[in-house]
């Protein structure tokens, strides 16, 4: 996909933010990192999925897609309902993993903050994000 597509959806926070998990889930590792801010700060959005609670920048974010799918045979998180929150957009994610032919599934509110058409934050605790 090309520079000038991403830029161009990076337009609608919530389409890039549903973007930023159906790259994970696909492990499109290119446009994750083309659509996360530098800086970006990923908080553990549930403690069985990482190894560590914070990831910081695209190598965190490069660490923890890398633990993901290390980790679990199936992997996919998707966006059911996504909706802007001011700079967030306050999504709820459904969450599938699964290992040795077990599964589970969860859902999660997940507050992804954008700047200038980028994520620079994912976090999963609403209540401390919510505006």
């Amino acid at each position: 996909m090309s520079i000038a597509t991403l830029t161009n959806m990076a337009d609608d926070p919530v389409t890039t933010v549903r973007r930023v998990f159906a790259a994970w889930t696909t492990g499109d590792a290119e446009t994750l990192r083309a659509i996360v801010d530098s800086r970006l700060v990923i908080e553990s959005l549930l403690g069985v999925l990482y190894e560590r609670p914070t990831y910081r920048g695209r190598e965190g974010l490069t660490e923890a897609f890398q633990e993901t799918a290390g980790r679990w045979d199936q992997f996919e998180m998707r966006v059911e309902d996504a909706r802007p929150a001011g700079e967030r957009v306050i999504a709820r994610v459904h969450v599938v993993v699964g290992k040795h032919g077990m599964h589970s599934d969860t859902h999660l509110t997940v507050v992804c903050t954008l700047r200038s058409g980028l994520i620079v934050s994912v976090a999963g605790d609403v209540a401390q994000h919510a505006t």
